[in-house]
């Protein structure tokens, strides 16, 4: 078993903080400087890993000439499918398999194909923007009966962070200099378009129906599968994934006499392969498959950031769940030996969970027929933590407890929003006291 080394700290010298740290076998100690803090903190764990696998070296600008002269040599040689190889060798493992299957599917599919032949030390900024310019116009028909259509923004995002992580790990790991870093300074056609957001573009970005039309779907979905899952997201501030994991005794755990549902997992689909190679995913139970060809598992894992956590709710979920329940008991009666029971709140009619994919299908059909702004599941939880801050008054904490953010980052988006909305409203009012001249009889926050 590996030795565990604690991180180095990083201290602020001047402008720019520094981490300082021993390696065994070299006289002197190594120092490292960074612009940022986080920079810093990032390098220093990614040392104390590197120490406990016995695989730390110099920085290369510690390095002799030499050992310099050695690598740039071996870069020139070395092809961008080679260093994507070695990293996804290396770095695979300790990715989440979800996370480590996509990354396979693009280098295998997007980059390879196309300047997987390119020597890393021939790679360049203009070749990169070509590179994901041809990929924005290229078309793809991933599945069948899907129209064609041509690859995202976000995929070619994902591309060139793909590309950078892999650069990145190989001058870690002592495979290439520095002087092959230029996939930092790529920009995607998007980038380069220099779009500048307003305030109302970013606010689209976390879309979220009001409490109008939250109230509107409740009263309108004849889907009760739906009708549940948006109740039971909004009110609780699940993700869908932990929603779908979500068993019945976890559903009514009792915190200070309070009831409460208790997360705990949350489900995932991936390939068998890549589940077993991840050192990062940890899988706690798997579910049977359905087709025994199949590749692919469905099986309970960790919580985003393995946050496990609980909210409360009051008696308009718990009736909730209690007909939910009943609802449930009726079809174990009508599938008798045919419904398998895995305990889950949420399960199909034979006891089997339903994935995300399937939700996110009957979501986006149902906001075409009741006419409501096509959201995701995602989104659900963007109208949950936005009508949670609005009846706490803005209280971000709380929000964050109830929703599992490690940030505020979204929180505060949503919030922005919110005083967004208010600030109309006071215009409004103070319109109103000049005209009437009396106050309103209500304050804004009601």
């Amino acid at each position: 078993m590996s030795k565990t080394y604690k991180p180095p700290k990083a201290a602020k010298h001047g402008n720019k903080f520094e981490i300082q740290y021993r390696i065994p076998g070299v006289e002197k100690p190594v120092h490292e400087s960074f612009d940022m803090k986080t920079e810093a903190e990032t390098r220093a764990l990614e040392v104390a890993y590197l120490k406990s696998l016995g695989m730390l070296t110099p920085p290369q600008e510690s390095q002799n000439p030499l050992m310099r002269s050695t690598l740039e040599a071996e870069a020139k040689t070395m092809t961008l499918q080679g260093l994507m190889t070695a990293y996804i060798e290396g770095q695979g493992p300790s990715m989440e398999a979800g996370c480590l299957e996509a990354t396979e599917k693009r280098i295998k599919h997007y980059i390879i194909p196309r300047i997987g032949d390119v020597p890393v030390s021939e790679l360049s900024v203009p070749l990169l923007n070509k590179f994901y310019d041809d990929l924005s116009e290229t078309i793809i028909c991933e599945q069948k009966g899907k129209q064609p259509h041509t690859i995202g923004e976000s995929t070619i995002k994902k591309c060139k962070a793909d590309i950078r992580a892999a650069i990145n790990w190989g001058i870690a790991n002592s495979l290439i200099t520095e002087a092959y870093n230029v996939a930092s300074h790529s920009k995607t056609p998007a980038e380069r378009a220099k779009k500048q957001r307003s305030r109302e573009e970013t606010a689209d970005a976390f879309i979220s129906w009001d409490y109008e039309q939250f109230f509107y779907a409740l009263d309108v979905c004849k889907d009760k599968m739906l009708r549940f899952v948006i109740l039971m997201m909004v009110m609780c501030s699940t993700r869908i994934g932990e929603l779908l994991a979500l068993d019945w005794k976890h559903a009514r755990a009792m915190v200070d006499g309070v009831q409460n549902v208790y997360i705990e997992f949350q489900i995932q689909r991936a390939k068998e392969e890549h589940l077993n190679r991840s050192t990062k995913t940890k899988a706690y139970f798997v579910f049977p498959k359905q087709h025994e060809d199949s590749e692919s598992v469905v099986f309970f894992t960790d919580p985003k950031e393995d946050k496990t956590r609980h909210v409360p709710y009051g008696k308009g979920v718990s009736d909730a769940l209690d007909e939910w329940e009943r609802r449930q008991e009726l079809e174990k009666q009508l599938m008798g030996a045919d419904y398998t029971d895995y305990g889950l709140v949420v399960a199909q009619p034979n006891g089997r969970p339903y994935e995300s994919e399937t939700v996110l299908k009957r979501l986006v059909k149902f906001c075409k027929e009741a006419g409501l702004p096509c959201i995701t599941t995602h989104s659900l939880r963007h109208t949950s933590i936005d009508l949670k801050l609005e009846v706490s008054g803005g209280n971000i904490r709380e929000v964050m407890a109830d929703s599992g953010q490690s940030t505020d980052k979204m929180v505060t988006m949503q919030y922005a929003s919110m005083r967004e909305r208010r600030r109309k409203t006071m215009a409004d009012r103070m319109d109103s006291l000049l005209t009437n001249r009396e106050m309103p009889n209500s304050p804004i926050d009601k």
